[in-house]
């Protein structure tokens, strides 16, 4: 059999391919009346940066000592082991320094501090020709200056301004950047991580998502609206987070966004905590909480949904792998967790379950093991069986607005050919359920026909009168995992095919009035059963496809 009979034998009248154009096809009318985020597989971040090699190790080379002597290991470091290093000054204005190559622009130095003998001053720079003047106690501090550098070769450390005077030194950092972040150590070689950023599309802007990891196009997103019930997403020193055995470093580190905006928890005890102040929620409703972590020193968290009366759900959930566990359903039910990698060590978690009956108060929260660190951004509570894009807050909660696409008019009749056809689709969706990925009615439920996500994927026909003309049923839904579907339907034949498996057919003729007169792309004709997915592409042809053609499609 010659290849060209395995397909249709001529082209599609439509091809939405949208994973590999990430545009819309001007035919298309697009709406979301707010802002929405996703990942657009390209844009990163500098993340953890040091520009300097041996940050703890001030006795090596890579140091250079003038007037100046350093003594490896020689106190308790601020991370609790025997690290700290003792710089001496044997002279007047002894240093210790660090040459690098910048660039033009912002660049900043920190190093953690404590005096041992003397009162003299210590300065710290960025550039040695500059340096700031710090008040060095007899505790550990972290100290930090930015100088904007013009290029060329500079150098970065300390200078002890009195001949005799000591100074404990660990941790130092150089970053090209305007503050300083979370302190990263490295040895032979410097370090710039990067991360995926976390994108913000206008309002009336498709979003073309994609694996924030793997940079994999996954096409148009589409989801319903939602609402984040969490304030101060980003916030978590804000006073509405409630904290107990823990503190809270604001804008210690790059987060998911690419802004300086992830804060720091460390745990003072086996029971650090933060809780939200109360959400007012629905009883007996299904919420979805989810939140950005970065591992610390931590390897594990534990997440929390409460009513405050009646009990909690529990999720314990690994920093490393990113696997999940539910410890504790409690009242909530079946609850219910997940994990998606979000690429430089974040991972967004997510838990689910109902709230109980007569309950209108939530909590959200996590607890952090005794002395663990780590870094907490963007947390989101919303009615829902699965959470949808984050959501950033403030002062009060925030909701994005549902994306609906479609196409209407002649936009939709140059390529619509009711009498035969033939739908493609590659689409995914959050969950199973009745989710739509294309329909084509004309306004009402009356001779809409459909490709949906139910408990099966589905291509079915609806009549006010019959419920339904005929429907044809492919195959389990896997959620978040891509499936192709392919559907040949004349007035009185219809088959489909799901991933190249068995065909099923049906011979019940169509409802006849009315006919389609739109496009209907990842919801229907109420302004519901939205995808809440993605949809890769999207294939209409004129004529009905052979069972070994529809087949061949989906493989």
């Amino acid at each position: 059999m010659a290849i060209a009979s395995l397909y249709p034998s001529i082209n599609p009248s439509l091809l939405l391919d949208f994973a590999n154009t990430k545009q819309l096809d001007p035919r298309i009318t697009f709406t979301r009346t707010t802002t929405a985020t996703y990942y657009d597989g390209v844009t990163t971040a500098v993340a953890e940066q040091n520009l300097l090699t041996y940050s703890q190790a001030f006795d090596n080379a890579a140091w250079t000592k003038t007037s100046a002597t350093a003594t490896a290991n020689s106190d308790t470091a601020p991370d609790g082991t025997s690290t700290a290093d003792t710089i001496a000054a044997s002279g007047a204005n002894g240093t210790a320094l660090q040459s690098f190559t910048a660039v033009a622009g912002d660049y900043t130095f920190s190093v953690y501090l404590k005096r041992k003998t003397g009162t003299g001053n210590i300065q710290i720079a960025a550039d040695n020709g500059t340096y700031t003047t710090k008040t060095i106690t007899s505790s550990w501090a972290r100290y930090d200056v930015t100088q904007t550098l013009t290029a060329g070769s500079k150098s970065a450390g300390i200078r002890i301004v009195t001949s005799g005077d000591e100074v404990y030194a660990w941790g130092a950092q150089l970053e090209q950047r305007s503050s300083a972040t979370a302190y990263t150590a490295t040895t032979t070689q410097a370090i710039t991580n990067y991360i995926p950023v976390l994108q913000t599309a206008g309002a009336g802007v498709a979003r073309f998502d994609h694996n924030p990891t793997t940079g994999e196009s996954l096409g148009l997103l589409i989801e319903e609206a939602r609402t984040n019930l969490c304030l101060y997403s980003a916030q978590l020193d804000n006073a509405w987070w409630e904290k107990s055995n823990v503190t809270i470093t604001a804008n210690a580190n790059v987060s998911p966004d690419g802004s300086l905006t992830a804060d720091l928890v460390t745990s003072t005890s086996a029971n650090g905590s933060l809780l939200s102040s109360a959400i007012t929620v629905s009883a007996s409703t299904a919420y979805t909480y989810s939140i950005f972590v970065k591992a610390g020193n931590a390897t594990s968290i534990t997440f929390r949904l409460s009513d405050g009366i009646t009990g909690q759900a529990q999720v314990i959930a690994n920093l490393l792998t990113g696997a999940t566990t539910v410890t504790d359903a409690g009242v909530y039910g079946s609850v219910t967790a997940s994990s998606v990698q979000c690429g430089n060590g974040w991972w967004r978690f997510t838990v689910t379950g109902t709230q109980p009956s007569g309950q209108t108060n939530a909590y959200v929260g996590f607890y952090v093991g005794n002395n663990d660190t780590v870094f907490i951004w963007g947390a989101q509570l919303e009615a829902g069986s699965f959470a949808t894009s984050y959501i950033p807050t403030t002062t009060a909660s925030a909701t994005r607005n549902a994306d609906a696409a479609s196409m209407t008019g002649t936009n939709f009749s140059s390529w619509f050919n009711y009498g035969e056809m033939t739908i493609y689709a590659e689409a995914t969706g959050y969950e199973a359920g009745s989710y739509d990925i294309i329909d084509l009615d004309s306004g009402s439920n009356t001779g809409r026909i459909r490709t949906r996500f139910a408990s099966d994927y589905q291509v079915n026909q609806l009549d006010a009168s019959v419920a339904q003309t005929f429907s044809l049923d492919g195959g389990s839904v896997t959620a978040k995992s891509f499936a192709k579907i392919a559907a040949g339907l004349t007035q009185n034949s219809q088959a489909l095919s799901l991933n190249g498996g068995s065909v099923a057919t049906a011979t019940a003729p169509f409802t006849t009035q009315p006919a389609p007169t739109t496009a209907r792309i990842g919801s229907n004709f109420a302004g519901s059963n939205y995808l809440n997915g993605t949809i890769k592409k999207i294939a209409f042809y004129p004529v009905k496809a052979t069972n070994a053609q529809l087949q061949s499609l989906t493989v």
